[in-house]
């Protein structure tokens, strides 16, 4: 087993430690008739709870649970969906004491509920962590994971809802991921490994990304993952896939469904991947499949003891010595009862002599945790097929099917497996059937055959069981026939390779491969960062040293001192591009953060936006991006705040920003031309910052330009009053991107040989030449820090004071790297000088209020410190801080109490009133 130290001693700073957050905590809380508290175990998730143990008490990784308590009930009451909202306060059973609530703590941590008795040399109780959720509507934190994600996943469209309806519960799906979040961080120590498990928690892994940017995170999906023909029909699909592109590695069960997240992530977010990862602005997520196996040893052993011996016995006796044909399988739409069904039937009527000597027995059971929605009609439709066969077969001393709709015991379930004669499992969709791996286990000394769905993710993993297609009830019906037949020395063969297989992919085995994957990555980080010089400092003083570069630089007199600040500007453009192996990513925008630095802020506030691919969509016609309604509407409610002030900093010419923008909102700062021109707020007269500079370069890019544009159909020539750029989104792909090289090659050849001062920008599906010390991140610098941007040496502010409190800085392409460069200089530089940080925990990760943010979807390496994924999610950040779009439309880190209120909102302080009613209630009763 890999070790902690030996992957310190690699030089990755692990601390030992695994955080692994599951869905549900291993136990079921209920209320006793004398009014205590208490736990009782929880059935299901045997393999996750296995590889908790193996890491927990076999290795010297220490290892803590991170789970929702579950639903709270009464003692002998089924788990309660909901409770009615017209109950009294007094007699909701939900409101807990911090008395309560630790008691509970304790009984869960007991290392009975979770493994059963500890063996000697064992370590001691696990650490396990309960997130509370306590609301009287207990349903509700499932409803978007089951009713809407759980379908989808399994190749089923939703059921169409009311709107309202799916946005509580959408609100509700990122209440649960917040909460675990602020769990995590309460408990996190640098150098943790994060463990993320399933569905229920998709979005967790972006939003500790953006509270820890620097944390290790693997998130392990155990269900499938569909086809991008399905997962498409998710109306927050883009916020789904970025939640599950925070983690490093995202696992999947099989590499079908690996290559449904890549198409994925392509398809619907414009990313760049190959078949082991993800492209996602400077990093690398990795994704690979790890199927999930079972404990082996502790099922070999537990499966042969005397108790379970007797029972197999007693099965023979119960069928009078007739074939066995055992299922055990969740009653829901996808695990295939009521195709089993069909097909003994189908089997039933090919052969007949078949009748009177074999029986199906099927146990079927519904788990506490599992909504109505999936269960009612496929219960009906196995009750009716179970009838049909029955009185069509059935005699007085032969029943073909004996239906047990309940969770049987441990034993009895065993028994099941090492009696039978076939297997059958029929899953329509599956992500690993642990029934089919116990059954192989089982069968060690019978060798009885498994006939197993190809649906199953366990189908990959055990290629030499007798597979069928579920939906073909003759195939099916005929596959179980050649089983009752096979030779015994078929049997055995079979047997034997379908047991090595699940020997070796035992769920140690994927608790190891799971990590070892990790591990040898961010060590293969480590490595790359130190050989090619990427460590954060060195990437700090790149920043800092472009940023330095100005305008002012170009009409200095001392022509060595300009050649020398040309080349420094050069070298610092070609230093920061990005290096194979930089995995740490870029965090998604932490927008309730934001929102909470916006409403603080008491000085300016200061808004940079680019337009094209930012505030509006790239299209192949520049002329046609033209701003929506909706963003002219937020331009103009950001504008009515007087605190605010907002600049459009464009590669457009001036004439675009002025027809669009500059008519409309006197009140709105432009700059055109990657910096080149400047309009303040209130101006009706634009500044040229580069009035004094050669512009003889122009004759020989638009040559050049000219040229390319003649052998590739479709591009064309934009002449700026500075910059020129040609364009060639409109050409045939394949053509322009091979005249694209060498039409920047040529243009570096030409333009550097005659010494201009000049940069050629690679943008998207253009190439542009413009001043090499004209550009956003100057215009951004002025902005922040000089009184007024506009004159040709600008005079600094006289304090940090001066300076905007909150300045948000949004823009998708290269030329806006230069913006990013100078935010983070600034921040930079304050730092250095001790600039006094306010009491704001956005500032770990944003210092001073500076957000820098790049907006995809792009393969890019990016200097931002988050990023959008396009121009909507864009206008969705500007209306949420106009009050006009919901905190909870995407994840961020909200402050929740153990009910799910926004901590300090108005209806966490209702509910803090009924709880002081309700314990104040409870204590006059005390004393009655």
């Amino acid at each position: 087993m890999i070790t902690p130290d030996q992957y310190k001693k690699s030089g990755v700073p692990v601390s030992g430690r695994i955080l692994n957050c599951v869905t549900q905590l291993p136990g079921q809380i209920f209320r006793t008739h004398d009014k205590r508290w208490d736990v009782k175990s929880l059935r299901g998730s045997s393999a996750l709870y296995a590889s908790n143990k193996y890491l927990q008490t076999h290795t010297d990784w220490e290892t803590h649970l991170i789970g929702w308590t579950g639903e709270l009930y009464e003692e002998n009451e089924t788990v309660p969906r909901s409770i009615p909202e017209a109950q009294k306060i007094e007699n909701d059973p939900l409101y807990l004491s911090n008395e309560d609530k630790q008691n509970v703590e304790d009984q869960i941590k007991s290392n009975d509920l979770l493994y059963g008795k500890a063996s000697a040399g064992e370590e001691g109780p696990a650490r396990i962590h309960a997130v509370w959720l306590l609301r009287k509507d207990q349903d509700r934190w499932r409803q978007y994971a089951e009713n809407v994600l759980w379908p989808v996943l399994h190749y089923q469209l939703p059921e169409a809802t009311g709107g309202n309806e799916q946005i509580q519960w959408w609100t509700d799906y990122v209440k649960f991921n917040e909460a675990y979040a602020a769990k995590v961080r309460s408990i996190y120590k640098p150098g943790d490994i994060i463990w993320v498990h399933d569905y229920y928690l998709l979005l967790l892994p972006q939003i500790l990304r953006m509270e820890i940017p620097d944390s290790y995170i693997v998130h392990f999906l155990h269900v499938p993952f569909p086809s991008s023909e399905y997962f498409r029909c998710l109306s927050k699909r883009q916020i789904l896939l970025d939640g599950l592109l925070g983690a490093n590695q995202v696992g999947f069960q099989s590499f079908s469904f690996c290559r449904h997240f890549l198409s994925c992530c392509t398809r619907l977010l414009g990313y760049d991947v190959n078949p082991k990862c993800v492209f996602v602005h400077s990093a690398k997520v990795l994704v690979d499949a790890f199927p999930l196996g079972v404990d082996v040893a502790m099922m070999s052993k537990n499966a042969f003891v005397p108790e379970v011996t007797a029972k197999v016995s007693q099965l023979k006796k119960l069928t009078s010595g007739c074939k066995l044909i055992v299922g055990r399988d969740r009653l829901d739409s996808v695990h295939g009862v009521v195709q089993k069904l069909e097909a003994f039937n189908q089997f039933l009527e090919l052969f007949p002599r078949w009748v009177g000597h074999v029986v199906l027995i099927q146990v079927s059971y519904t788990p506490p945790t599992l909504l109505p929605f999936h269960t009612s009609t496929p219960a009906k439709k196995v009750a009716e097929l179970v009838t049909k066969i029955n009185g069509r077969y059935g005699t007085l001393d032969y029943t073909p099917v004996l239906h047990y709709r309940m969770p049987i015991p441990r034993s009895e379930y065993l028994a099941l497996l090492r009696a039978a004669d076939i297997c059958l499992v029929t899953c329509v969709r599956d992500g690993m059937n642990t029934t089919a791996l116990e059954y192989i286990v089982c069968q060690k000394e019978n060798a009885a055959p498994l006939v197993l769905s190809e649906f199953s993710g366990a189908a990959s993993l055990l290629p030499d069981s007798y597979q069928v297609n579920p939906w073909d009830t003759v195939g099916v019906a005929r596959t179980l026939n050649d089983c009752l037949l096979l030779p015994e020395e078929r049997r055995k063969v079979v047997e034997n390779r379908c047991h090595d297989s699940v020997c070796k992919h035992s769920v140690q085995h994927w608790t190891e491969a799971v990590l070892k994957s990790l591990l040898e990555s961010l060590m293969l980080k480590e490595h790359n960062n130190e050989d090619e010089s990427l460590s954060d400092n060195n990437l700090k003083v790149d920043m800092k040293d472009t940023s330095e570069m100005s305008i002012d630089g170009m009409l200095d007199p001392n022509e060595a001192l300009r050649k020398k600040e040309r080349a420094e500007v050069k070298e610092s453009l070609t230093t920061s591009q990005p290096k194979s192996g930089l995995l740490k990513p870029t965090p998604y925008l932490n927008k309730p953060l934001l929102l909470q630095c916006y409403n603080s802020a008491v000085r300016k506030r200061l808004f940079l936006f680019d337009y094209d691919g930012t505030l509006t969509p790239i299209v192949k016609d520049p002329s046609a991006a033209i701003p929506s309604a909706r963003l002219l509407s937020l331009l103009s409610d950001l504008l009515n705040d007087l605190q605010n002030v907002v600049w459009i900093v464009s590669g457009r010419d001036q004439k675009f920003l002025e027809k669009w923008f500059g008519a409309r909102f006197p009140a709105l700062g432009l700059s055109a031309e990657h910096g080149c021109f400047v309009k303040p707020p209130g101006s009706t007269n634009w500044t040229n910052l580069v009035a004094k500079m050669d512009l003889s370069w122009q004759r020989v890019a638009e040559g050049i330009f000219e040229y390319f544009t003649e052998i590739t159909p479709g591009s064309f020539i934009e002449k700026k009053k500075v910059a020129i750029t040609w364009h060639y989104r409109k050409a045939s792909p394949d053509i322009a991107l091979f005249h694209e090289a060498e039409c920047f090659q040529k243009l570096e050849d030409e333009l550097s040989a005659r010494d201009y001062d000049v940069t050629v920008i690679r943008g998207k599906a253009n190439v542009e030449v413009r001043p090499l010390f004209a550009n956003k991140g100057e215009i951004a610098r002025r902005l922040i820090l000089c009184e007024d941007p506009t004159v040709q040496r600008p005079k600094m502010r006289a304090s940090y004071m001066d300076c905007p409190e909150f300045v948000l800085c949004l823009g998708d392409d290269t030329t806006d790297e230069d913006m990013f460069r100078a935010l983070n200089a600034i921040a930079e530089k304050w730092h250095e000088e001790n600039v006094p940080l306010t009491d704001n925990r956005a500032l770990d990760s944003y210092p001073y209020g500076l957000f820098p943010v790049t907006v995809g979807p792009a393969n890019k390496y990016t200097v931002a410190k988050a990023y959008l994924s396009d121009p909507k999610q864009v206008l969705d950040t500007l209306g949420m801080l106009l009050g006009q779009v919901s905190i909870f439309d995407t994840a961020g880190s909200v402050e929740l109490d153990d009910r799910g209120h926004v901590i300090n909102s108005a209806s966490a302080r209702k509910s803090l009133q009924n709880r002081r009613a309700w314990q104040q209630k409870r204590l006059s009763d005390s004393k009655k």
